[in-house]
């Protein structure tokens, strides 16, 4: 009887454990955030594209899994797994993946990043909660924040995060390799497009402008250059026409405004070689006519009569009227007797009533009327 109490006893105690560990694991389920198992997807090695007019992907290999969306013919899709005529594939980038905001930390405010700040979040196709689970993200994971909506935020399509079509409506299309190369040069299409739009934005502010002068005033050259380099380089049909357009409006104008800004460069160019000769001959005359004159006084050297009182034995005369008394300590005034000269000198006042003196620094002997 004893035996049997203990074997019961035992028995309870396994029940009761068994208990606690299974209630342990739903309460850690309840406290999760939302748990769903890791999946590690592949890398994708081929590409296929949907042949139909509109295909359903879903959360699942099957018709009986929810749709995520409905993809339109000619969308394409990288496969990363192939089970029973059912394909894996990453989510298009238009996908709309929902994740409660709770579970999000905003990292980088600038470029709408977060990181998730939780072990696992499911990842859903609508703002709410239900049988709507894509896949999950788990943390440390970075996500682009697209849309906030209430308490969800819209983030972009994860790598981890699959979908499922079937596939026998798409076609294959080429290499996961041959894709990247031809994405990679899209995307250099694209930045080129958008670069060559912002030139030709330039070109038009800058025609504009010219547009607000008067027309000698006027200058295209730059815009017409941009204007001719977006159209040997855009792909764009629209954008070459209007440049195009543009060109054949305004390179006949800047043709003759490049004629007369020359003229004028060249007319510029003679004028100065103008001005600067006139300038000289003025800086001559003005010189000559600013010049101290060659003497300070003209005439007849004669001798005085009556040399006694008188300031010189010497003077300068003209028409028998004394004009000055000559001195100089270096000149002999007889070697100048009766001969008409020009003097230059020092003039001193004598007293009052007689002619000045000149004390000479200069003599020579000029023709009559010099």
């Amino acid at each position: 009887m004893k035996m049997i109490k203990r074997k019961i006893q035992i028995i309870w105690s396994g029940i009761i454990i068994m208990a606690i560990l299974w209630l342990g694991t739903v309460i850690s389920q309840i406290n999760a955030a939302e748990p769903e198992e890791v999946v590690n997807v592949a890398e994708p090695e081929e590409v296929v594209e949907v042949s139909v007019q509109k295909l359903n992907l879903r959360t699942g290999a099957g018709t009986n899994y929810p749709t995520i969306q409905i993809l339109s013919k000619g969308e394409k899709l990288l496969v990363v797994n192939d089970k029973k005529g059912w394909l894996e594939v990453r989510l298009p980038e238009d996908t709309k993946c929902w994740i409660t905001k709770k579970y999000i930390e905003i990292t980088n405010k600038d470029k709408n990043e977060g990181v998730v700040k939780a072990g696992r979040i499911n990842i859903r196709s609508k703002p709410e909660s239900g049988e709507n689970i894509i896949g999950h993200i788990t943390e440390g994971q970075t996500v682009q924040i697209k849309l906030e909506k209430g308490e969800w935020y819209q983030i972009a399509p994860v790598e981890n995060l699959t979908g499922w079509i079937n596939k026998k409506y798409t076609r294959y299309w080429g290499t996961y390799t041959h894709y990247q190369e031809v994405r990679t040069e899209a995307i250099k299409k694209e930045i080129t497009k958008q670069s060559l739009t912002e030139m030709f934005n330039k070109a038009e502010k800058i025609y504009e402008d010219e547009q607000g002068k008067s027309p000698l005033q006027q200058n295209y050259t730059e815009a017409l250059s941009l204007y001719k380099e977006i159209a040997g380089q855009s792909s764009d049909k629209a954008l070459v026409e209007k440049c195009d357009e543009r060109i054949k409006q305004i390179e006949p104008k800047e043709n003759i405004l490049k004629e007369y800004r020359s003229a004028l460069e060249k007319a510029k160019t003679e004028k100065k070689f103008i001005e600067e000769k006139y300038q000289a001959r003025l800086a001559d005359l003005y010189r000559q006519q600013t010049a101290p004159p060659p003497y300070d006084v003209r005439g007849w050297v004669e001798a005085e009569g009556k040399y006694i009182g008188r300031p010189s034995p010497y003077k300068l005369t003209m028409g028998g009227k004394t004009l000055m008394f000559l001195k100089s300590p270096s000149v002999n005034f007889d070697d100048y007797y009766g001969q008409y000269v020009g003097v230059r000198g020092k003039i001193i006042e004598n007293k009052k009533g007689e002619a000045k003196t000149i004390i000479i620094d200069k003599i020579e002997v000029l023709s009559e009327g010099e």
